[in-house]
């Protein structure tokens, strides 16, 4: 495989296809035999969407800049074992867990939009966060029963029930929600956290 330091720069030029060169920086597309290699996304006229696949799908590094989109569809698990550096706008309909070494890093100024939907009432279906250390999120929109699984302490500072489907900031689409908390951290909200619940929603943020 690649080394975990070769990155590959997703431009989103044609389509969401992944294995067209168009898409991607110099024509340089990651192979499919490469367990751990790091992406950078930049704002293009189409999000980087992963494929829904048995397989867990793993990255080193995942950095979204100002901007721009990265799309975990229903049926994708994504493990990321270094980091992810969001300035953009990263929304999940599948799962996302960090390993003991990796963490998610929001923009200083809060930009960041982390969206984690689930429209399915099956409580075993639960859409899944999971985070290893002690991290910042600038803005959490959530739809439908939602997991957090936090060992460190995450602090939010902007937290939104009025989720969207398509990782765009003004299409928004309420959904009732519930959020259950489970792992040995705790989820904090800053001096000037904005809790948003959107109208006719109901909701509820719990423990598990």
């Amino acid at each position: 495989g690649w080394e975990l330091d070769n990155t590959f720069v997703w431009l989103g030029t044609n389509s969401e296809k992944l294995n067209e060169p168009e898409n991607w920086e110099d024509g340089r597309i990651p192979g499919n035999g490469d367990d751990e290699v790091s992406i950078i996304v930049k704002k293009g006229n189409h999000p980087f969407t992963l494929i829904a696949s048995e397989n867990d799908q793993k990255l080193h590094k995942l950095t979204i800049e100002e901007e721009a989109t990265t799309v975990v569809p229903d049926g994708a698990k994504l493990i990321i074992t270094g980091g992810c550096e969001n300035r953009g706008s990263l929304l999940v309909k599948g799962i996302v867990e960090f390993s003991e070494t990796g963490s998610y890093t929001g923009a200083e100024d809060g930009s960041d939009k982390l969206y984690i939907i689930n429209q399915v009432a099956d409580e075993d279906k639960r859409k899944t966060f999971n985070t290893t250390n002690g991290q910042k999120i600038g803005t959490l929109y959530v739809a439908g029963n939602v997991n957090l699984v936090l060992n460190g302490t995450v602090s939010v500072k902007n937290f939104k029930t009025n989720a969207c489907e398509d990782g765009s900031t003004d299409k928004y689409i309420p959904h009732d929600f519930i959020v259950n908390i489970g792992g040995t951290g705790s989820l904090v909200k800053t001096d000037s956290m904005d809790f948003t619940r959107a109208s006719n929603t109901d909701g509820v943020i719990g423990t598990y």
